[in-house]
């Protein structure tokens, strides 16, 4: 399978404008998981006109956008404007916002599974691929299992996990593969980053991000499996750990982004030394 190795765009977001396409350009990636969202390179409120105008100035260098980072959580009027423009900016699939238990959570998965089936709904007309991230703590899908009764039943091509590895390693020891396997057919697409527990001075455990291969993924079971599952190839980069040891706030703009460029660079190396 070709794989296709995009940046979210979320670490790089004091970058705008055809800056943000130079520095993914110059890093090596093939494109970028664009946020859509609050706070993101394409806030939603102006997706119709700045979407279409990013692609654009993304394509000039070369560069694809296969998919977008939303806040999309149910099948509303913004989300139905997102999901329209991304679809015809050729945008193949998009990363929902996170959802929470309240008091009870049969009844929240009951809740969430009526917005699963809208959504379902909504990108079936519009021919697009909606996908929930499994993020480690308290939240839907941490356990990832929780996603089953979410997705069980819903066309693959519609909705989905946007499967994070590193997320299911943290919040689950070795158990993370069995997820993957009985999720497979709703896997379209994926995270890659690296994480383990570190100890606190106060010897309280945070999950803690780092560069690929320097963590717990086993990254040579997880390529083992994701032939198993609909992966369509498509490799999201995140950048959760520092850059660089300098405090951005010292550095000028220019250097800021060379440090920047540099450290994305040799960490796409090691991503496809192991995906």
């Amino acid at each position: 399978m070709n794989r296709q190795y995009i940046v979210f765009s979320k670490h790089l977001s004091w970058i705008g404008g055809k800056q943000l396409a130079d520095a993914v350009a110059e890093a090596g990636f093939d494109g970028v998981d664009l946020a859509v969202r609050p706070g993101g390179h394409v806030l939603p409120q102006n997706v119709a006109e700045d979407l279409p105008r990013t692609v654009e100035r993304l394509a000039a260098r070369s560069l694809s956008c296969p998919s977008l980072v939303t806040a999309i959580t149910g099948p509303t009027a913004e989300a139905e404007a997102i999901v329209r423009a991304a679809s015809s900016c050729g945008v193949s699939a998009y990363r929902m916002g996170y959802l929470d238990y309240g008091d009870s959570i049969t009844e929240s998965l009951l809740e969430h599974r009526t917005a699963f089936e809208g959504l379902a709904e909504l990108n079936a007309r519009h021919r697009i691929h909606g996908a929930y991230q499994n993020h480690v703590g308290k939240r839907v899908g941490s356990a990832v299992w929780d996603l089953l009764p979410l997705l069980d039943g819903l066309p693959p091509e519609s909705m989905g996990c946007q499967y994070d590895v590193r997320h299911a390693v943290l919040e689950s020891g070795t158990s993370w593969e069995l997820a993957l396997r009985r999720l497979s057919p709703w896997i379209r697409t994926i995270v890659v980053k690296d994480g383990y527990w570190k100890r606190g001075d106060d010897g309280t455990f945070t999950p803690t991000s780092c560069p690929i291969g320097t963590g717990m993924v086993d990254w040579t079971r997880f390529t083992e499996l994701l032939p198993g599952t609909a992966w369509d190839g498509i490799v999201s980069v995140h950048f959760e750990f520092p850059l660089f040891p300098e405090d951005p706030a010292t550095l000028t703009e220019a250097e800021r982004t060379r440090k920047t460029i540099d450290a994305m660079r040799a960490e796409l190396e090691r991503v496809k030394a192991v995906v």
